[in-house]
């Protein structure tokens, strides 16, 4: 690398990086990035026929400093899992970066972890649209695709995972002529909230909304408990009125956080004897049977 400064550079390497002609540099380790970015490491290792088993991003050799001392050029993050995308984001350079900011959107999106399949709603006036909401971040402004409320404009949607999901928050476009929902609620790793008992639950958070009319540009994120919103195995989100119309519209529903891929449990065989057998019931009142008996 030459002439760079003032740049934090998160390296996946198997030989020595060099530098030359560059100051303030801070140095990390790029496997932790990109679990941070959502990003499928082990694609871009085979991509770039490297491995993690020997990650040299501490051995940098500055050409500007030939000595045994650390070079005053660079030095590294001390926890690299520390960084976080809160922190980039505060990062003076990019407070006004509008680009880096969308890319660092598209970068923590967690479209790919919902299990679009098997998404449902309650009372939508065509069967499935809902599924059609979920969309890529470049494609949230599409508005060929919605989901409408059919008898009413209440809207309750699951939206469940394959993976254990962080959702820090939650971004949603609604139609407009006051069709926009005007609040939501949540709840978080629930399968039986329907409109006969949601009445009677008190959601995990709920938000205010904003109208349609403001979402024409940019679309409002409304930022969770992340306490509250974290191991989630399924999101339920219902929208319980509007800003005056008959029927609801929702154009756009988007997570953004931080997954980690479930884990399998493990496979534990048991054995069932079908009838007993005499041998080991000979002692039956004395002593405890030992297997179950069907």
């Amino acid at each position: 690398m030459h002439n760079s400064k003032d740049s934090k550079i998160f390296l996946l390497v198997n030989s020595d990086p060099i530098i030359e002609g560059c100051d303030r540099l801070r140095i990390g380790d790029y496997t932790v990035s990109a679990k941070l970015f959502n990003r499928n490491l082990s694609d871009l290792i085979k991509a770039a026929n490297l491995s993690t088993e020997t990650n040299l991003f501490r051995n940098i050799q500055d050409f500007n400093w030939l000595r045994a001392e650390q070079s005053p050029h660079w030095s590294l993050i001390n926890d690299s899992s520390m960084v976080t995308v809160d922190s980039i984001l505060s990062e003076a350079k990019f407070a006004e970066d509008s680009d880096f900011k969308d890319w660092i959107r598209k970068c923590l999106e967690l479209f790919r972890q919902i299990d679009i399949p098997k998404v449902r709603c309650l009372n939508e006036s065509v069967p499935d649209s809902a599924k059609s909401v979920f969309k890529t971040w470049d494609n949230r402004f599409d508005t060929t695709l919605y989901l409408e409320s059919d008898v009413d404009e209440e809207l309750i949607i699951f939206i469940p995972f394959t993976a254990s999901l962080k959702v820090k928050s939650i971004a949603v476009r609604g139609g407009s002529d006051g069709q926009s929902p005007n609040l939501m609620k949540a709840f978080v790793n629930r399968e039986d909230v329907d409109f006969d008992t949601v009445g009677s639950m008190t959601p995990d958070q709920e938000w205010s909304m904003v109208s349609a009319q403001n979402t024409i540009k940019e679309i409002p994120e409304y930022p969770t408990r992340i306490a509250k919103f974290t191991a989630l195995r399924n999101l339920t989100l219902y929208f319980p009125s509007n800003f005056g119309a008959d029927t609801s519209v929702i154009l756009y529903i988007g997570l953004k956080g931080e997954h980690t891929e479930f884990t399998r449990d493990p496979i534990i065989n048991t054995v069932y004897e079908l009838s007993p057998n005499p041998a080991k019931l000979k002692n039956v009142g004395t002593e405890s049977v030992s297997n179950a008996i069907l």
